[in-house]
């Protein structure tokens, strides 16, 4: 086990880190959600994450952590362009690496403090202990209870307000908030064996999935169509999602496809003024919960994953399979024992298709 490097804990530093921050963020009025007190809320969400750690004797680097969520979100009101960053998590590392370098701290230390800040890009694969757990810790409402997740939304939509000084509307926010919220999901962010249930799929991502599509359909309306589509192996090419508001999500094995999948679908929703999300699962496990669906698509189907499409699919939705002559017999079945199935002719993006409606009940 490796020993995390020594750090200096004096109230000196502490109380340096806390000026720093207090002048690099906003007041919690100008700022809701990203305001001062924001670091304190990730850091609270952080130590659960540490303590299971700590159970399954997986070495934390806490006091790097610790000064990493301080700064993680510092001059994030700032336009980090206009300063020459590439983006808000590139200055705040960098603003903090240059803090800690003054204050004592060597320049080793300090680069990596700065590397945990990174992890919160959305762009940035989490690697280490201390940059998984910031990433899961900042974006934690995300897959939590679905009412600190609309709470953080509401609060976002009025920091965003603030800062433009007009008004926006919610619906106009939420497209926007989904498109970069798309960027979070790509990854399976595995640490402790908590990070999937009994049937091995990410915890967080049926959560996420659970309070994005339920404030989707809030927001847009009850029968907001919810597609979902199961890639096996190989490329990620969208269904194209034509009706309003559409919320599509793509379901892949492979993260490096998941992570290339992230503009295409994000483009292929613009049409609709839609939400996209790609994210892990297996064949037998989707990440989505129970009666989401309007619509699944299966591209190698077989027993388990429609027998998970009926699962996710909502009463009257429809599961959509290619047809071959040499379809699992077993899938057949499945169809035969429904009320309705119907060969649908070749639509764009599919072949001649076997569509099954899962059965409505009176």
């Amino acid at each position: 086990m490796n020993t995390p490097p020594s750090h200096d804990e004096s109230p000196e530093r502490l109380l340096a880190i806390r000026k720093m921050r207090e002048q690099t963020y906003l007041p919690d009025e100008q700022a809701p959600y990203h305001g001062v007190s924001h670091p304190d809320v990730v850091w609270e969400k952080a130590k659960l994450l540490i303590d299971r750690c700590k159970q399954l004797g997986i070495a934390v680097d806490t006091k790097s952590l610790h000064d990493a969520i301080e700064l993680h979100d510092a001059l994030s009101h700032v336009d980090p362009k206009l300063l020459g960053f590439s983006s808000s998590e590139h200055l705040a590392a960098t603003l903090t690496e240059r803090f800690l370098v003054s204050v004592g701290h060597s320049q080793e230390t300090a680069h990596t403090v700065g590397s945990i800040v990174m992890a919160t890009n959305p762009d940035v694969r989490p690697r280490t202990p201390e940059e998984i757990i910031i990433r899961a810790a900042d974006i934690w409402n995300i897959g939590n209870d679905y009412k600190e997740f609309v709470d953080a939304t509401r609060s976002l939509h009025q920091e965003a307000m603030n800062r433009r000084q007009e008004e926006i509307p919610f619906k106009s926010f939420l497209v926007g908030s989904y498109g970069y919220l798309q960027k979070f999901l790509w990854p399976m962010l595995e640490l402790t064996d908590t990070a999937r249930d009994s049937e091995g799929r990410s915890v967080w991502h049926v959560n996420a999935l659970r309070n994005l599509s339920q404030q989707w359909r809030d927001t847009f309306g009850d029968e907001t169509p919810v597609v979902a589509e199961l890639f096996p192996t190989g490329a990620i090419s969208p269904y194209p999602a034509t009706q309003p508001h559409t919320f599509y999500i793509a379901m892949h094995p492979d993260e490096e496809h998941r992570k290339d999948a992230l503009e295409i679908t994000r483009n292929s929703i613009k049409g609709c003024n839609g939400a996209a999300f790609v994210i892990p699962s297996t064949e037998s496990a989707f990440s989505l919960p129970d009666n989401t669906c309007a619509s699944v698509i299966l591209h190698e189907p077989s027993p388990a994953s429609v027998r998970e499409a009926l699962r996710v699919a909502k009463n009257g939705g429809a599961i959509m399979l290619p047809m071959r002559s040499n379809l699992d017999p077993s899938i057949c079945e499945i169809a035969q024992s429904l009320r309705s199935v119907t060969i649908a002719p070749r639509e764009e993006g599919l072949p001649a298709t076997l569509v099954i409606f899962k059965e409505l009940v009176s």
